[in-house]
């Protein structure tokens, strides 16, 4: 395959991932938005807060029932964390959430009955609260400096707005794209460099 297929395959790859992407990612924002508004800080800094057994298990539990996927879970983790969350309980967040959601709960209710539908919700909790114990007892002590900032728990930099709405909508579509921007368009160009240069059935072989 010469230059300019590849290049042109790269492209049209990324195109098809970006759309993939998007819808979640902006519903992702906006979630996140709602949550800083809405979500009083000093309810998450007193549940989440502490780098504690007990705030890895809540923040485990909260992404239980939330319909976020795996790209639609960063914003609202980057903003659980900015609003007081520890690490730890960040990444419980972070790892349970995509895996199960409520609607998805009914689901396998429905199809395969009630020992299964408890058994799903339960191996993603036990998922996030493992991955969170692990940066409890192996990553903390390298990551006492605040993320992201110093982690404000300002809901913006300008004036407070009057319409709780407005802030929401002013943080997940201004303020908190512009820490994630980067990280976003890194990723989506390795990942379609991968998807162009990695042969078909690479990963199911």
């Amino acid at each position: 395959m010469d230059i300019g297929a590849l290049l042109n395959l790269y492209l049209r790859n990324l195109f098809f991932l970006l759309a993939d992407i998007a819808p979640y990612f902006l519903v992702g924002l906006l979630v996140a938005g709602l949550i800083k508004v809405f979500l009083p800080h000093e309810k998450l800094s007193k549940h989440l807060g502490q780098e504690s057994l007990g705030a890895v298990f809540k923040a485990a539990l909260l992404g239980i029932p939330l319909p976020l996927c795996s790209c639609g879970v960063l914003p609202v983790a980057v903003s659980l964390r900015r609003s007081g969350a520890g690490l730890p309980a960040t990444m419980a967040f972070l790892v349970t959430t995509p895996q199960t959601s409520i609607d998805a709960i009914f689901i396998t209710f429905g199809l395969f009955g009630g020992a299964f539908a408890l058994a799903y919700p339960l191996a993603a909790l036990i998922a996030g609260v493992s991955a969170g114990l692990l940066v409890y007892f192996f990553f903390l002590p390298h990551s006492e400096s605040p993320l992201f900032g110093g982690g404000s728990c300002a809901a913006g930099n300008g004036p407070p707005s009057a319409n709780p709405l407005v802030q929401a909508i002013r943080y997940s579509f201004l303020e908190l794209p512009a820490e994630l921007t980067k990280p976003f368009v890194v990723g989506l160009l390795l990942a379609a460099a991968l998807t162009t240069l990695l042969p078909p059935g690479f990963l199911g072989a």
